[in-house]
């Protein structure tokens, strides 16, 4: 009797092809788990609410050297023990509205706030920076909107409207003091009239627009200041998912899905890679659905245990694994019951604030599970003959935890499903899970429900030739 092995899940979701011609080993669906190392389905950890903030009196979430932060323009809100609470008080007593951006200085937060009354104002460590306060002398900065902020060289570097501003050496609340300056970016390249955000590229500073990035040479001396490239028509509308991934990739999310910054050859000029083509097609139909300020509220994390970028984009979290060594690159998603705005890596652990809750990956062990359903869908095998006709007689899996497992036979109807078997363990020692179909071409969908982790290692699918019905 013949047997097709799905030796492993390498490549991940991918959804580039319909699921009749899809290669082996790529998946249709994966909600709620990742692929590891060695190439398996894992399921992911819990997000575990960790502290309840009071409702609408804070903003945002930051951490460094062991301390969580949240913002706000309260005088005193019963934040629960654990989390700091800075206040950024407008000089006219104005309300704060959200926290757009927060950076590190010297361990110390450098934030950017908007308020009721239309005002953006910079702090730095609690403190109101005045250089961009309305009318001050700081023409270029005064009244402005920080819509991010990034330390670099011993300043901070910051985006509004169209100009790259940055403070005076080592010292964020000066603006105009002795290195500080500007760049108007649509000066050097139409297309970044709004900057929308800023990322590390090997010793560079890319400036993203929405549709233009710019790849600049910085210096503490302004004047050493110089454009090395621009690339049009690529660019970000969300600066919270810029995130650096390894030692040579940029990712952020554009408008067509996420894409990354990569060197091209040794010449280190940049060229922008299409990581993420092969969850484009879900992707963009599930932006569709999102409003502007959702998509612009994205925002990206590196799991600092597992090296895994984490793009929380609405109520989903898209999760890229790789790992160049066992020639791994394999998107997941997670379905994780909340929307992330913020997220922090601090101290080997992942953060991330929903609403009003903030939550810890994994909770403070590292290895709580719960009770999410994990889902995998393989696209249909054919055992290499597809114009062969086949009887599937029997499957076995290599796992771990409780499966419940489905099976298609019918390319005509992808959703219709009828359940084989649940399986708790590796089948190998009973030979094989009996069953019947007549077809071509099988698919199979795996579930899992319990709490606790779960894995699924390979997949055997046993069949003989069998005559056209």
């Amino acid at each position: 009797m013949a047997y097709v092995v799905i030796e492993d899940f390498k490549a991940g979701l991918d959804g580039r092809k319909l699921p009749a011609s899809s290669p082996q080993g790529s998946l249709q669906r994966l909600v709620n788990a990742h692929i590891t190392r060695g190439g398996e389905i894992e399921k992911r950890k819990a997000w575990v609410m960790k502290y309840s903030l009071p409702p609408a009196e804070t903003f945002g979430l930051a951490g460094a050297n062991g301390v969580l932060y949240v913002f706000g323009s309260e005088a005193s809100p019963a934040v629960p023990s654990g989390v700091t609470y800075q206040r950024l008080v407008h000089p006219s007593a104005e309300d704060m509205t959200q926290l757009t951006d927060a950076e590190f200085f010297d361990g110390k937060v450098f934030a950017a706030a908007l308020y009721a009354n239309g005002d953006g104002l910079c702090f730095y460590d609690g403190t109101r920076v005045t250089d961009w306060d309305s009318g001050s002398a700081v023409t270029h900065i005064a009244g402005q909107k920080a819509a991010a902020a990034l330390t670099i060289k011993s300043k901070v570097y910051t985006v509004s409207t169209s100009l790259l501003s940055f403070c005076a050496v080592d010292d964020p609340d000066d603006w105009a003091g002795t290195g500080a300056s500007f760049i108007n970016m649509s000066n050097q390249s139409a297309g970044s009239e709004t900057l929308t955000g800023l990322g590390r590229y090997q010793g560079y500073l890319a400036v993203f627009a929405r549709r233009n990035t710019q790849i600049w040479f910085l210096d503490p001396d302004p004047a050493q200041n110089a454009q090395r490239q621009v690339l049009p028509n690529i660019g970000t509308l969300a600066h919270k998912s810029i995130v650096s991934f390894g030692d040579i990739d940029v990712f952020f999310l554009s408008d067509t899905g996420i894409r990354s910054l990569r060197a091209r050859d040794s010449s280190n000029q940049a060229g922008v890679s299409d990581v993420g083509t092969p969850i484009d097609d879900e992707m963009i139909e599930y932006m569709r659905t999102l409003t502007d300020t959702e998509k612009t509220r994205a925002c990206a994390i590196m799991d600092p245990i597992d090296g895994r970028y984490i793009l929380g984009l609405g109520a989903r979290q898209y999760v890229f694994s790789y790992y160049s060594a066992s020639k791994i690159s394999a998107w997941s998603r997670y379905d994780p019951g909340f929307t992330a705005t913020e997220f922090v890596s601090m101290d080997s652990q992942v953060w991330a604030r929903g609403g009003d809750t903030i939550y810890l990956y994994g909770g403070d062990d590292g290895e709580t599970y719960d009770l999410s359903t994990v889902e995998v869908e393989l696209p249909y095998i054919d055992g290499r003959t597809i114009a062969t006709w086949k009887q599937f007689t029997g499957l076995d899996v290599v796992c771990e935890g409780e499966w419940t497992i489905y099976i298609n036979t019918n390319p005509a109807t992808p959703d219709v499903w009828s359940q084989v078997a649940i399986v708790r363990g590796t089948t190998l020692a009973h030979m094989d899970i009996s069953m019947v179909g007549d077809s071509p071409v099988i698919k199979l969908k795996l579930v899992n429900e319990r709490a606790g982790p779960a894995k699924l290692s390979k997949v055997i699918i046993h069949y003989q030739a069998a005559q056209a019905s």
